[in-house]
C-alpha cells in the first residue's frame, strides 16, 4: 500500500514544477534556489527537490556566476530537436479533434501552444495535407461543453485540488431553484460524456457529490486546508458508479437481457469495468455487472426500447416499469 500521503506529496510536486517551470522560463537571467524560495514562500530544501526532479527531466539546469562568487543560477535548459516521422506529424494534427473538448482549459490551451510551434517550423503542405485527412475523419461533438468562460473557476479548482485546500463554491444542482453557498473539499477531476465533472466532498452534509463545472459560478479558498482520506482513489470511486451520479448506495448487482440490434451494439464495447456478459445461442446476451447507483442505469436501459429488459434487481425493474408507463400515458394524453 502507498504512503498515505503518496497523492498529496505528487500532486504538489506537480504544481510547484509547473510553476517554477513559468518562472524561470520568463527570466532571462535565471534564478537562484533563494529567489525560487521567496516567491514560493517555503522551505530551501523543497525548491531544490523540486529542481532535482525538473533537472533528471533534462528542462533546467544550474551553472555558477563568476561574477556574483559563484553563486549557481538556474536556468531553462534547450529542449532537444526532436524530428517527427510524417505518419507522426500528422496524428498530431489529427489529435487537434480529440482535445477540442477540453477548449478553455489548461490543457487545451498548453496544446494549441504546442501545435503552433510544430506549424511554424513545418512546411504549409503539411498542413494542407492534415486538412485533407480531416475532411474524411471527424469527431462529432455530442453534448459538448464550452469551458471559453470557465478558465479562472477552473484554475481554482485545480490549484485548490493539488494543494488540499477547502473552497467555497456557488452552484446550481438541476434540482435547485437558485445557486446555493457552501464549502467542499475538491479531491479530482474526471471527464464524463462532453463535460468535466469535480468530485468533492461536503463538510456540510459528509458526503462526496459529483459537481458539473458549467453550473459553477464562483470558487473562492476559505483559508482551510483539509485531509483528504488516505484510501479515497479516483478510479476506485469511479468504478462504482455508472455514469456521472455520484454512488449513493451499497454495491448491487444488476443483470440486463438484451436482443435483437441491442445485443449487438452492448457487445461491441465495455460498459462498465464489472461487467461479464454471457451470450446465448439465439443471438441475444446478459449483461451483468455491480454498481452503487442506478439512476443512470434506467436511463441507460430507456434508450433501448423493448430490445432490452432488467432482470435485477427489483428496485431497477420497478423504477424502469413506472418510467416506461409515465411516457406511454404522456403520448397517449398528447394524441388520445
Amino acid at each position: 500500500m502507498p504512503p498515505k500521503n503518496t497523492q498529496r506529496a505528487d500532486s504538489v510536486i506537480l504544481e510547484r514544477l509547473t510553476r517554477y517551470l513559468l518562472w524561470l522560463e520568463n527570466s532571462r537571467t535565471g534564478l537562484t534556489v533563494e529567489d525560487i524560495r521567496r516567491r514560493d514562500e517555503i522551505g530551501e530544501k523543497t525548491v531544490r527537490r523540486v529542481l532535482s526532479e525538473m533537472e533528471k527531466c533534462g528542462w533546467v539546469q544550474s551553472a555558477p556566476r563568476p561574477s556574483e562568487h559563484n553563486k549557481k543560477y538556474w536556468t531553462i535548459k534547450k529542449p532537444p530537436q526532436i524530428e517527427f516521422a510524417h505518419d507522426e506529424l500528422l496524428s498530431l494534427y489529427l489529435g487537434q479533434q480529440m482535445m477540442q473538448p477540453l477548449s478553455g482549459t489548461p490543457l487545451f490551451s498548453g496544446y494549441r501552444n504546442l501545435m503552433a510551434k510544430v506549424k511554424a517550423n513545418q512546411p504549409r503542405a503539411v498542413e494542407e495535407l492534415a486538412e485533407v485527412f480531416l475532411k474524411h475523419f471527424q469527431i462529432v461533438p455530442f453534448g459538448q461543453c464550452d469551458y471559453s468562460e470557465k478558465t479562472e473557476l477552473l484554475s481554482a479548482l485545480i490549484h485548490a485540488v493539488n494543494n488540499d485546500r477547502e473552497v467555497a463554491i456557488t452552484y446550481q444542482s438541476l434540482k435547485s431553484e437558485k445557486p446555493k453557498t457552501y464549502p467542499v473539499h475538491p479531491y479530482a477531476f474526471f471527464y464524463h460524456r462532453g463535460a468535466l465533472y469535480i468530485v468533492a466532498f461536503s463538510p456540510d452534509t459528509g458526503k462526496t457529490k459529483h459537481l458539473k463545472l458549467n453550473r459553477l459560478f464562483s470558487v473562492a479558498e476559505t483559508g482551510k486546508a483539509f485531509k483528504r482520506p488516505s484510501t479515497w482513489n479516483l478510479a476506485d470511486s469511479r468504478n462504482r458508479s455508472f455514469g456521472v451520479f455520484t454512488p449513493s448506495d451499497k454495491p448491487q448487482v444488476v443483470s440486463i437481457h438484451f436482443e435483437g440490434w441491442a445485443a449487438s451494439h452492448v457487445k461491441e464495447a465495455t460498459w462498465h469495468k464489472t461487467q461479464e456478459i454471457t451470450m446465448h445461442d439465439d443471438g441475444s446476451l446478459t449483461l451483468k455487472m455491480t454498481v452503487a447507483d442506478l439512476t443512470e442505469v434506467q436511463t441507460w436501459v430507456l434508450g433501448f426500447g423493448p430490445q432490452a429488459k432488467v432482470l435485477e434487481p427489483k428496485i431497477l425493474i420497478e423504477n424502469v416499469r413506472k418510467a416506461a408507463a409515465d411516457i406511454c400515458r404522456l403520448y397517449a394524453e398528447q394524441h388520445g
